[in-house]
């Protein structure tokens, strides 16, 4: 490769050297005339392709070309016409000069000038494009910009090569820097490691539909909490509850563990975990009486007499699974249980387990408040009292009790 290297700059010395003063001043002139001439004609073609295609998105009730025009695709277009004035002059003006040098440097920058031009007509579509699946409702959980950012890493690395091409004279030298690609990617990959890492955590995320735009997911880590709102190769956008953004490298997602409530809400199905603290002391069996005036205010059924040795808890925890089995909220096809945990210096944790069927942040924590108030509520007719640790207004009514 050094080699063709040391050729390719003989090459153009050569060639340089063997400009004479007079054609200097006559290609100054042809290139500024080449220059003049494009301009022009890039103003006219412009003019006049974006005057048509804006009557044409005014008549028509398409969205797909408002997105086009909105991404300035047709003011890219308008580009091209200058670029093939440009090859055209080349040939002309390569004819004019015993050196060939004029032309062959006015065509390759008309090649370069296309060339550009066809990426940033295709950069604008895709975009375009991807303005358009986003609005369709069953295209709007994919991750649309991974997609087009896959697909214009594809295209610019493409015409990334044809631009090397038109830049280099020697055509053979093009063939060796292909061939050398091997080695210029081993380099990448100590050098780019890190954008790299993040660009193939971002494929898989994609591919295995690990989180999905529309998500709910909690990052720990990165104390994120909301809604997936954008996913891209590099990174993941999430928009908390506090309306806060917070911005997520894919590869953090694959080495950091993250909760993803996509499942609950499909389910339509979000678990209530909550306990109260019984205090010990007001835990003893229950009488008759006790049984009797329960059964009066329908807080149990009477089939509960035929049990012995129950205890005000015991009766109490019957009480609120009763309740939560018939409430309209809670699912009945899943785990719906009150149980006891381990007792300890807070007193005896009673815990309703069941699932909600109502997903809605705000509909569901009103929900928890109802069946705990209600739980707290009942607590005095079975005789129980909540654990609760003493406050300033306790310890003054114990002073006052000393005096």
């Amino acid at each position: 490769m050094e080699n063709h290297i040391i050729n390719l700059k003989e090459n153009v010395i050569e060639k340089l050297l063997a400009i004479s003063p007079d054609d200097i001043l006559g290609f100054i002139i042809g290139v500024l005339i080449t220059i003049f001439v494009a301009f022009v004609s890039q103003k006219i073609s412009k003019k006049i392709i974006l005057r048509m295609t804006k009557k044409v998105v005014a008549r028509t009730k398409n969205e797909w070309d408002g997105k086009l025009y909105d991404r300035k695709v047709f003011h890219r277009l308008s580009h091209i016409i200058p670029g093939f004035i440009i090859l055209i002059v080349a040939s002309v003006v390569g004819t004019l000069f015993e050196n060939n040098i004029y032309g062959e440097v006015i065509y390759s920058a008309g090649g370069i000038y296309l060339v550009i031009t066809v990426i940033l007509v295709i950069n604008a579509s895709l975009n375009a494009i991807g303005d358009i699946l986003r609005e369709h409702s069953a295209l709007k959980q994919l991750p649309i910009n991974s997609y087009i950012q896959i697909i214009k890493i594809a295209f610019f690395g493409f015409f990334g090569l044809l631009l090397v091409g038109d830049l280099l004279i020697d055509q053979s030298f093009f063939m060796t820097l292909i061939g050398g690609i091997g080695g210029i990617s081993a380099v990448s990959l100590l050098v780019f490691r890190d954008s790299i890492t993040g660009f193939m955590s971002g494929i898989i995320l994609m591919t295995n539909e690990m989180v999905k735009v529309g998500d709910w997911i909690e990052v720990p880590h990165f104390n994120a909490d909301g809604e997936v709102v954008d996913m891209t190769l590099n990174t993941v956008k999430v928009k908390n509850w506090d309306n806060s953004i917070t911005t997520i490298p894919p590869y953090s997602l694959l080495s950091d563990s993250f909760v993803n409530w996509e499942n609950m809400q499909r389910l339509s199905a979000r678990r209530i975990k909550r306990h109260l603290n019984i205090d010990i002391n007001s835990v003893r069996f229950a009488d008759d009486d006790l049984i009797h005036q329960l059964v009066n205010k329908k807080l149990l059924s009477e089939d509960i007499l035929r049990e012995r040795q129950c205890t005000n808890i015991g009766l109490f925890r019957q009480y609120a699974v009763s309740y939560l089995k018939n409430h309209e909220h809670i699912r009945k096809d899943l785990t719906c249980m009150v149980r006891q945990l381990q007792p300890g210096e807070q007193g005896i944790p009673i815990e309703a387990y069941a699932f909600s069927g109502i997903t809605n942040w705000v509909s569901y924590e009103n929900l928890q408040a109802e069946i705990i108030e209600n739980f707290i509520a009942v607590l005095p007719s079975f005789g129980l009292k909540l654990h609760q640790n003493p406050s300033g207004s306790d310890f003054q009514q114990l002073s006052k009790s000393n005096e």
